[in-house]
């Protein structure tokens, strides 16, 4: 494994040449066989975003990251899902209002926000600036999704742009043409992509294409909070600042599984106590939790737990230090183990109650901080956020050295 993904093997940098097998799908077909679920981001060119929708890539070292595509199950950059906007004339499909409430939705492709403005067939317009025309899917209101939207549009009389949710805006030049961007939706006014119209005018839309985007990227949690992506020799990461930069994933669906493995690549610039990885909002006092945590007295960290949590500590070397560490945990047969540098350091069979992990789907993948508020990680996130990989079964020391080769190839060590 390590001869196939080392780049000192003349890739010229850790994800391969053209030609060759990529070494990251690769390793997910190892992992793949009883993986109830698996999330992997790797930074890689073209799954990188310097924004948050995911509309800027990240093309060169120096760049603030944003997003960081997840490459699930193929380990491959994601492609958007099936066609979900109604097709041909779009008429029938919208829905005027004077305000845009949930209660509107029904039925809707795109509706009213905020004022007098009016939808005739494909045309919409207003008499006042900052009106607003949602995008609405009705059908998928309840959980917290990205998109990937492409709107025609022509005629357009007045300044508009594309609202991304809360991840910033789109203005659409000239009088005609077409913007393609991500948007994250939940079941929230405040999530919602729409049109926005910054001066009285008018505009006709058509075309507009809707698919899901599948996978649980990892977005910065604002964006004062994005890191920065280093290439340095051929080795990729992103650089936390130990005050203000955090991840964090949409919520994950409950897998039904109690044995998890997280494996991460880092560098710590000092022995804080701070997050790596964490599966809640606090993996000491939510049941079906766990982390990877760095800490203080030159330790690493992992808890694991279902309706009790249980925490195995290891030595390491002082910061500044790079280390491969791997997570090992198992709710029903009372397992909690840590290793680091590919080797056993320690481990509990200290029972951890009953359940399994995000027992009632309620928790997101939290890097860099607990839930974007405290513990700060200051250093490096080498070729990765995570991942988190969860088994219906105990993984293999096989695929748990897999998984260890693959990141200590990419981490300096």
């Amino acid at each position: 494994m390590r001869d196939i993904v080392s780049p000192l093997s003349g890739f010229g940098s850790p994800f391969g040449q053209r030609g060759r097998a990529n070494p990251l799908a690769a390793l997910i077909s190892t992992l793949n066989a009883d993986a109830a679920q698996l999330i992997v981001h790797p930074l890689e060119y073209g799954s990188m975003f310097q924004d948050r929708a995911g509309t800027t890539p990240v093309t060169e070292s120096g760049q603030l990251v944003g997003l960081v595509l997840d490459h699930g199950f193929t380990g491959k950059k994601p492609v958007p899902g099936p066609e979900l906007a109604p097709s041909g004339t779009l008429q029938s499909n919208f829905l005027a209002s004077t305000n845009y409430t949930d209660s509107q939705d029904a039925g809707a492709f795109l509706a009213l926000r905020n004022g007098t403005g009016t939808v005739v067939g494909n045309t919409l317009s207003t008499t006042s600036g900052g009106q607003g025309f949602v995008i609405v899917l009705p059908a998928l209101l309840g959980g917290f999704r990205r998109y990937a939207i492409t709107i025609a549009y022509s005629d357009k009389s007045a300044n508009v742009e594309v609202r991304q949710s809360t991840d910033g805006n789109i203005p659409l030049p000239g009088a005609s043409g077409s913007v393609t961007f991500k948007a994250r939706y939940q079941d929230s006014i405040s999530e919602a992509p729409y049109i926005r119209f910054a001066t009285a005018g008018s505009m006709t839309i058509d075309n507009i294409s809707v698919r899901e985007l599948p996978g649980f990227h990892a977005a910065a949690i604002s964006n004062p909070a994005r890191g920065v992506f280093r290439d340095v020799g051929g080795f990729r990461y992103i650089e936390y600042n130990g005050v203000n930069t955090a991840y964090e994933t949409p919520v994950l669906p409950a897998p039904g599984v109690d044995k998890a493995q997280v494996f991460s690549g880092v560098r710590k610039l000092t022995d804080a106590d701070s997050i790596v990885a964490e599966l809640s909002p606090d993996a000491s006092a939510n049941a079906g939790a766990l982390a990877l945590i760095t800490g203080s007295t030159q330790d690493y960290l992992f808890r694991s737990g279902g309706t009790s949590s249980v925490a195995v500590f290891a030595s390491a070397t002082p910061a500044p230090s790079s280390n491969v560490i791997t997570g090992i945990g198992d709710i029903s047969g009372s397992l909690a183990a840590l290793r680091i540098g590919g080797a056993q350091s320690a481990q509990d069979t200290t029972t951890q109650g009953t359940g399994s992990y995000n027992p009632a789907g309620t928790y997101p993948l939290n890097y860099g901080a607990r839930a974007g508020t405290s513990l700060f990680f200051s250093g490096y996130h080498y070729a990765t956020l995570g991942p988190i990989v969860r088994f219906g079964t105990n993984a293999s020391v096989a695929q748990i050295e897999a998984a260890e080769a693959y990141y200590t190839a990419r981490t300096d060590l």
